[in-house]
């Protein structure tokens, strides 16, 4: 464990860090996570965990920048809520829950800078929880727009010949885009595909069997 400490002890190299944490540690979700989205202070965390070396203390800053107050995070899991999650399809519903692990994530970091004394590592964790609230509010958006089209019923559409070779093309095309998409980009895409294959249905329209089993993979539902 001597090369985590002298890691801790140096310029914390994301890239030298990860490799310690792919030596150490046996969680490789969690090694795919910070590979794909670089989060140093997460990563100094864990490999203090893996050394069992304490955080140094801090002195307490004199007052903390007002772009890091709770209020400034978006709270759609305090007081009431506006949708019932039980209410929403699976994709939404998987954002939904992803929303509340990054509006956790936003108060732990949120907590954590408020005993941060050190400007520049304010400033890093800063530019993380800003970019938690736009997601967060990215991720309500989609939700709110299903949420809105729900309670207008469906709009008149006419489907003919044109519309249902429309709607099939973009669901064959949709199945590739959203094996590389993720959190509201996703759900997004998925919602879009829904509608297509409600509107196939109602027009009576069928479904190859090994097609349809790929799309109820994706989260899709065909029974109305």
């Amino acid at each position: 464990m001597q090369t985590i400490n002298e890691w801790l002890a140096g310029n914390r190299d994301y890239a030298s860090g990860l490799a310690l944490l792919a030596k150490y540690s046996k969680n490789r979700i969690l090694l795919q996570n910070l590979s794909r989205k670089p989060l140093p202070a997460k990563l100094e965390y864990e490999l203090r965990k893996l050394s069992k070396t304490p955080e140094p203390p801090v002195v307490p800053p004199a007052n903390i920048l007002p772009e890091t107050a709770p209020e400034s995070v978006p709270a759609p899991l305090t007081g009431k809520p506006r949708i019932n999650p039980d209410d929403l399809p699976d994709h939404l519903r998987q954002l939904w829950q992803e929303t509340a692990e990054k509006y956790r994530l936003a108060r732990t970091l949120h907590e954590k800078l408020k005993l941060l004394a050190d400007a520049d590592q304010r400033t890093l964790l800063i530019g993380q929880l800003e970019n938690y609230r736009k997601e967060i509010r990215t991720n309500w958006d989609v939700i709110d727009t299903w949420a809105k089209k729900q309670n207008q019923g469906n709009s008149s559409v006419t489907v003919d010949e044109k519309r249902i070779n429309a709607n099939r093309k973009y669901l064959s095309e949709g199945k590739k885009a959203v094996t590389g998409l993720s959190g509201a980009s996703r759900a997004k895409k998925l919602e879009a595909m829904q509608r297509r294959i409600d509107e196939l249905l109602a027009a009576g329209e069928k479904f190859d069997p090994e097609n349809q089993k790929e799309l109820e993979e994706l989260g899709m539902k065909f029974d109305g």
